[in-house]
């Protein structure tokens, strides 16, 4: 029987194609090649290979994971350049004029130099560079010390050369300080004993980058001079400045050599103790010898205290551990922890020694109160898909594709040169969403005939689905 309205017959569509469930012609039933390939679907049809990459995944990952540095906040190229001269005896107007001034002036030439900052004061001049963000620090010292170099020569000839350092301005403060207090030995003493043996000793550490000391006083000859014995016998601080420079030197007189012998002779040029300064000769008036005795009293004290530091109620020397930049500091403060153990057995009993301020103590805490919230998380989202899917297969999924994932995270985090901080593994607890809502998506069931495909499997529709929530989470 002909139909009259002009409709197509039943069982095809205007533009000829067949209803939906059917197959075209020449094509088999049931054929995943027919359809549009995913790159999941690589790892549905081969599951061996599935399994080796999340293995692979999982152990670079974890090994990944070893290597990242562990720091309380990302790396920040946060940088300054320090210049310090030291003019004994000028005032600040002086030490503005002709030492700050020259140094600004060069220093401001070079590259990177976000602003600079000075102080002048008798005796003393400071610089501060402070480089721009992410600035190269190490190139920054080498274009400095080389503009020093070109105003050397304006400089008084009195005057120090200026001392070059680069400091963090991100972190003006180290990570670790120990307090030394001794029952029986002073400020100076405890200095010095810091100065010659523990400063050294923890300096060589793995992944420290300097040791400072701080309230410490070295070891100082001091020389009160009497000015109105000075003046009777017509002599002036200068002169006596002099007669120190003149007489207390170090000299290398050299060897002498024989057919059958060779010696290296050595002069005691300098003075070491307090009476040999008293009898320093200073001049002669009237045919009598002026010593220093006669117009100073010499005594073996300590430098002028710039600061004073104490532990409670007594007087300590305070060590600062500064890490190198990029470094575990966690893993440093263990390596500390260690060492000081080891030193406390050679230790001197009159001295006492603690770690009084560790930086790492609160990142610590935070990382393991993070990793415990990260666990939490994961047991929870496995109880909750288990409660809703009512499939133990189904709440499985994400328990295995959460670790692997963000495991694997490292190998990424590792390759950018990202650093375990807190906002990182903060990242890593958000990113949780991500995982969960992908492998949900690829494990839950679905109704096949709705969409018109009978021989496709769950895994190939889930699969081709999974980066569809990814994408406005």
């Amino acid at each position: 029987m002909e139909t009259t309205s002009g409709e197509p017959p039943s069982g095809e569509t205007p533009s000829g194609d067949t209803p939906s469930g059917d197959t075209p012609s020449g094509a088999k039933p049931g054929n995943p090649d027919n359809t549009r390939r995913s790159f999941t679907d690589l790892f549905i049809k081969h599951p061996v290979l599935a399994v080796v990459v999340n293995l692979a995944l999982v152990f670079g990952g974890w090994r990944a994971l070893t290597a990242l540095p562990v720091q309380q906040y990302p790396d920040l190229q946060s940088s300054s350049v320090v210049i310090t001269t030291v003019y004994t005896g000028a005032s600040a107007e002086t030490i503005r004029g002709f030492l700050t001034t020259p140094i600004e002036r060069v220093v401001s030439a070079i590259s990177g130099v976000d602003h600079i900052e000075s102080s002048s004061r008798a005796g003393l001049s400071t610089v501060t560079v402070r480089l721009k963000l992410n600035h190269d620090s190490t190139a920054a010292l080498a274009e400095v010390t080389a503009r020093l170099q070109q105003v050397r020569s304006e400089l008084p000839a009195e005057a120090e050369p200026p001392v070059v350092e680069v400091q963090r301005a991100d972190r003006p403060y180290a990570s670790f300080y120990l307090s030394l207090t001794s029952t029986e030995r002073g400020v100076p003493a405890i200095t010095d004993w810091l100065t010659r043996t523990l400063q050294p000793q923890l300096a060589t550490l793995s992944g420290v980058q300097r040791v400072t000391i701080e309230g410490g006083r070295a070891i100082a000859m001091r020389v009160w001079i009497d000015p109105e014995r000075l003046a009777a016998l017509n002599l002036s601080p200068g002169d006596v400045h002099a007669a120190l420079q003149r007489n207390n030197y170090l000299a290398a007189v050299g060897r002498t050599k024989g057919n059958l012998v060779q010696v290296n002779l050595l002069a005691n040029t300098d003075l070491r103790s307090a009476e040999e300064f008293r009898e320093l000769i200073v001049a002669e008036r009237n045919g009598a010898m002026v010593r220093l005795s006669d117009v100073a009293r010499v005594e073996l004290g300590a430098e002028e205290a710039e600061m004073v530091a104490k532990y409670n109620t007594s007087k300590a020397v305070y060590l600062g551990i500064w890490p190198l930049v990029g470094s575990n500091e966690i893993e440093v403060a263990e390596r500390l922890r260690d060492e000081m153990a080891r030193i406390q057995m050679t230790l001197p009993k009159d001295i006492d020694m603690r770690l009084v301020w560790d930086g790492t103590r609160f990142m610590s805490d935070a990382l393991a109160e993070i990793t415990k919230t990260l666990g939490e998380t994961i047991l929870i989202v496995g109880v909750a898909v288990f409660l809703f899917m009512g499939s133990i297969r189904t709440a499985l999924v994400p328990l295995f594709a959460m670790p692997v994932s963000l495991i694997g995270a490292a190998l990424v985090m590792l390759a950018f040169g990202f650093s375990l901080n807190l906002l990182t593994i903060l990242a890593i607890v958000l990113s949780v969403g991500l995982v969960v809502d992908d492998a949900i998506v690829a494990a839950r069931p679905r109704p096949r005939d709705a969409l018109g495909d009978r021989h496709r499997r769950p895994a190939d529709h889930g699969g081709r689905l999974a980066p569809v929530p990814a994408i406005p989470t």
